[in-house]
């Protein structure tokens, strides 16, 4: 597993997406019970054997709650697995990689994978995140807006807004740099009038060097990942929001620039996708558009 992490370093991945794929480790367990072996021996398991790892993921294997995971976490999982194999034949530690034909799960809607906020819940938050009534730590409610803003404006992800330093925001310019994205892209997000009040008002009390990061933990150090989900999941629960995290608010900006007729191509550099394909699931129908389908199927006037 060492040489697997300092592989994935070579390649330029993150720590976040180097912690993501030491996943593997579920595989080798799980093959190694299988096939009743004393350790997990990478030069035996076949193709099969990823085929059947990927029905046990589907049918068997359950979430933090108890659920069957959803198709995109079971999808993570298998590039895990590509990912791993693709390490083990460049470095020479396999004769061949059997991970070559598997294929991720099929996605039919986005309802299993993507939520992003309806019209209502958005409401409900902007009037919370503006509202500083109750608020026991003025600095904390104008970080925390920030950072609601920051997300629902500008669409980062999670590890974005936790390598931001302020050098990245570019008041006079309206502009905000990603410098490390996915894949290890830069990218440009125009700031607009909402967001550009929300990090004028933060970064005014904030007052650091420009090389600080923009947002910093209660410490005063830089989040960790867990700790800007929970900073928001936070935010969730005292609004009453079920499944209220960083990536739902980075899905309603996708959204929202969809419903409002931007193309694609636009869509995809603004939120730093490779794929056109994962802008895409973002023209799809949310839950009370398909619902309300449903229900116009009255047999009332059949009677």
């Amino acid at each position: 597993m060492d040489k697997f992490i300092n592989w994935l370093r070579e390649e330029g991945r993150s720590s976040g997406t180097i912690k993501t794929y030491l996943q593997v480790e579920q595989f080798q367990k799980w093959w190694v019970e299988e096939k009743a072996a004393d350790s997990f021996d990478p030069e035996e398991v076949t193709a099969l054997d990823l085929q059947d790892y990927k029905q046990y993921l589907i049918q068997h294997a359950r979430n933090k709650r108890g659920g069957r995971l959803a198709a995109a976490t079971v999808n993570k999982l298998l590039q895990v697995i590509r990912t791993y194999f693709k390490f083990l034949t460049e470095t020479g530690a396999i004769s061949h990689n059997p991970a070559l034909k598997i294929k991720s799960q099929k996605i039919q809607n986005r309802h299993s994978s993507v939520r992003w906020l309806e019209d209502k819940e958005k409401i409900r938050l902007l009037r919370k995140i503006n509202n500083p009534e109750g608020a026991k730590n003025t600095w904390h409610y104008i970080r925390n807006k920030a950072m609601v803003y920051t997300f629902l404006m500008g669409g980062l992800r999670v590890s974005e807004l936790a390598d931001l330093i302020i050098l990245d925001v570019d008041l006079a310019k309206r502009r905000l740099t990603v410098h490390d994205g996915k894949g290890g892209k830069e990218r440009d997000i125009p700031i607009n009038d909402d967001l550009f009040q929300a990090l004028s008002e933060w970064l005014d009390i904030r007052k650091q060097s420009p090389g600080e990061i923009v947002f910093p933990s209660q410490k005063k150090g830089k989040f960790t990942l867990q700790g800007i989900e929970h900073v928001v999941g936070k935010i969730g629960e005292q609004l009453g929001l079920e499944d209220f995290t960083p990536h739902v608010l980075r899905h309603t900006f996708c959204h929202d620039l969809i419903i409002k007729g931007y193309p694609l191509q636009v869509v995809a550099e603004l939120a730093g996708h490779e794929d056109l394909n994962t802008t895409r699931i973002y023209t799809m129908p949310g839950e009370k558009e398909t619902k309300k389908a449903v229900n116009s199927l009255s047999l009332g006037d059949s009677f």
